[in-house]
């Protein structure tokens, strides 16, 4: 689900990335600091998870290896990085 266009699109987009996951994890550790995107946060495993921040943005990438028989799966979220963020209520 995309909204908006441009550089100020928010959402969430999922990606086939086939079954070399480490290139798909190397491509976007290498490529979005050359767009200007700072590393935030970097976890390399079965489950593999990236933040990045870029002015107001922040992009959280979550790569999942879907094991012998599937390929890799990338979700990209991108997000306001100032948003509010609301506390759930005890009931």
């Amino acid at each position: 689900m995309i909204i908006g266009a441009g550089d100020n699109w928010v959402g969430r987009v999922v990606l086939d990335v086939g079954r070399d996951l480490d290139a798909a994890y190397r491509f976007f550790l290498e490529t979005y600091p050359g767009q200007g995107w700072a590393v935030v946060s970097a976890v390399r495993g079965k489950n593999s998870f990236m933040v990045m921040t870029r002015q107001e943005r922040t992009a959280t990438f979550e790569m999942v290896d879907g094991g012998l028989l599937g390929g890799g799966v990338v979700s990209l979220t991108m997000a306001p990085r100032n948003s509010a963020v609301m506390v759930p209520k005890k009931l």
